[in-house]
């Protein structure tokens, strides 16, 4: 059995390994000479200090205690948790229903993003754990991966289906491949919760949509048809025509951010349109590689975060 097929790594990221749009280019081209200038010890301990505070902590406990200070600044939450290599099956499986449990009695509104490649794609699995979560009434979310397993994905998903109400269910749809547009119907038709995103993960060589007349694109399809959206994207302008669009269309939506980015802006303007933003917080082992090599290969994400901490000293603080 080809066990690539159950990694949840991303791709070594590129331009999309960012929030695409977020940086101008000329920022990034200054970030790059300034982190190439630097030796390579010194930009890693930079960077892991950067990374660290970009995850939600090594437990579950960790990332609750998160969700909670985020509920005290008004944001609502989903807990993903990234495996490692160290991490069985079954420790990943316990990991999932310990945080269906910790949802359901933290009286926040949150809910559970899992990774159906960590689980196998195991479909007596995926059955177990939405039963578990249906009685605890706690919404699950299976992220996106490799278009290479998208249809697994979904198989999996069609199993949760079998014993789990729809509104209790979501799936992740990134805009860049070509079959989105058959999974956004497919969401549609079964009033599945959906997460919009451009995707970490490339099509098929020559494949790829163009990321944001493809988000737009998917937007327009979801609008006054889908159950929910989460719009998340840190792309300003992209984010914010999207909920424009779907508000106007009378779709519930919302706004979807990572823990860890600056998202100010956003969350102003969430705010003045009467939404309540959610934020990703992500945790486990698995998690602060993935940052890492995010932030070596985007030299200029690091230093946009960094000028975020910077702004946060000098009194001007980023939620």
């Amino acid at each position: 059995m080809d066990q690539s097929r159950f990694s949840t790594s991303p791709p070594a990221p590129g331009t999309s390994g960012a929030p695409a749009g977020a940086v101008r280019s000329s920022f990034a081209q200054r970030a790059i000479r300034a982190v190439q200038s630097r030796s390579s010890r010194c930009v890693s301990a930079v960077l892991y200090r950067i990374a660290r505070d970009f995850v939600g902590g090594e437990s579950l406990d960790d990332a609750l205690k998160v969700a909670q200070r985020m509920d005290g600044n008004e944001l609502n939450s989903t807990l993903g948790f990234w495996d490692a290599p160290s991490y069985t099956v079954n420790d990943i499986a316990a990991i999932y229903y310990r945080a269906v449990e910790g949802s359901a009695s933290s009286g926040l509104d949150t809910y559970i993003s899992i990774k159906p490649p960590a689980l196998h794609f195991d479909l007596k699995r995926a059955r177990e754990l939405a039963h578990f979560a249906m009685e605890n009434r706690v919404r699950l979310h299976c992220d996106s991966h490799g278009a290479d397993v998208a249809e697994d994905t979904f198989d999996f998903i069609k199993a949760m289906m079998e014993v789990m109400d729809p509104e209790l269910i979501g799936v992740t749809i990134p805009c860049r491949w070509q079959r989105s547009v058959s999974d956004t119907e497919f969401a549609i038709e079964h009033q599945l919760n959906v997460r919009l995103v451009k995707g970490e993960w490339p099509d098929s060589p020559g494949q790829d949509r163009d990321l944001q007349v493809g988000f737009m694109e998917t937007v327009e399809q979801l609008s006054g048809r889908a159950r929910h959206v989460a719009v998340a994207s840190h792309d300003i302008d992209l984010a914010l025509a999207a909920v424009k669009q779907l508000s106007e269309s009378g779709t519930s939506c919302e706004l979807e951010l990572l823990h860890g980015f600056p998202m100010t802006e956003l969350i102003h303007s969430a705010r003045e349109l009467n939404m309540r933003p959610r934020i990703y917080v992500p945790f486990g082992r698995g998690y602060m590689p993935h940052a890492l090599r995010v932030f070596k290969t985007n030299p200029h994400l690091a230093l946009w975060l960094g000028k975020d901490r910077l702004s946060r000293l000098f009194g001007k603080p980023s939620a």
